[in-house]
């Protein structure tokens, strides 16, 4: 009984910290997709959002994939995935950001992202 609460505990304790670290990333990058390198709907955004210079994090390939999964169902309030962030705004899914790419607010916001390009 003892050694489960404090395997509860360690393992609240460690999603506490990545929803901590989680937020903090969220925040240092302007545009982040969470996905899964397997996900068709993850590349799909990835491919969609590439002009934006997306920061990418394939949940999976980390050394703590749940404890990711748990702490952004926690931040999100979603269990699937791409999770895109815009400005520190969750855009939402796939769907969701395809759609709301459509709006005024949203493609101008993802237009200020665009570095102009040098002339030399």
């Amino acid at each position: 009984m003892a050694i489960n609460n404090r395997m509860r505990n360690m393992m609240r304790k460690n999603t506490m910290k990545n929803t901590s670290d989680i937020g903090k990333t969220i925040k240092m990058h302007s545009l982040i997709i969470f996905g899964l390198s397997y996900c068709p709907y993850c590349h799909k955004a990835k491919q969609l959002l590439a002009p934006y210079k997306p920061f990418v994090k394939d949940i999976d390939t980390d050394s703590n994939p749940e404890g990711i999964r748990r702490a952004l169902k926690k931040i999100s309030g979603m269990n699937t995935f791409p999770q895109i962030f815009l400005k520190g705004k969750l855009l939402g899914g796939f769907d969701d950001t395809s759609r709301k790419m459509q709006t005024r607010r949203v493609k101008k916001t993802l237009e200020g992202l665009r570095k102009p390009s040098a002339f030399f």
